[in-house]
């Protein structure tokens, strides 16, 4: 009784319903069937976006990441001197294509640096992943 008080005031509620399927899913033994179908889900999303990110020669124009083991996100460094900061010139080429990513330094509290991009696999589906990624690289290929 004093964890659910500790809990009700960190949380403030969360849903009862949801927690009562994934109290069923975990008592079941379902979760590790269903995080193995995720995580071939997410790791083919990510070879999928890996692909075209490398057939688009964005590696040979300086680009450098690395194709995550798990997880959603992918970390990349643009070539030296490259500015990917909100206001840059080519986060408006992006977003003017129709793409969205997470300036780096939107992910330190020091402002930098400003010549990297997270990408995320995890929201579009196969088709669109693979037509935001070829605008991504279009952009970077042209700025």
């Amino acid at each position: 009784s004093k964890m659910l008080a500790i809990k009700g005031h960190q949380d403030f509620g969360t849903a009862h319903f949801n927690q009562a399927l994934i109290e069923r899913v975990l008592d079941q033994g379902l979760y590790a069937s269903h995080l193995a179908r995720i995580q071939q889900h997410y790791a083919h999303k990510a070879a999928v976006l890996h692909a075209v990110l490398r057939a688009g020669g964005l590696r040979e124009a300086g680009w450098r990441w690395e194709l995550p083991e798990g997880g959603l996100i992918f970390w990349l460094r643009g070539p030296v001197g490259a500015d990917l900061r909100m206001d840059s010139r080519f986060c408006q080429r992006c977003i003017e294509q129709g793409v969205l990513y997470v300036p780096g330094d939107l992910c330190f509290p020091s402002g930098q640096p400003w010549h990297c991009a997270r990408l995320s696999t995890g929201a579009l589906p196969e088709a669109r992943l693979v037509q935001a990624a070829e605008r991504f690289v279009a952009v970077a290929r042209r700025v």
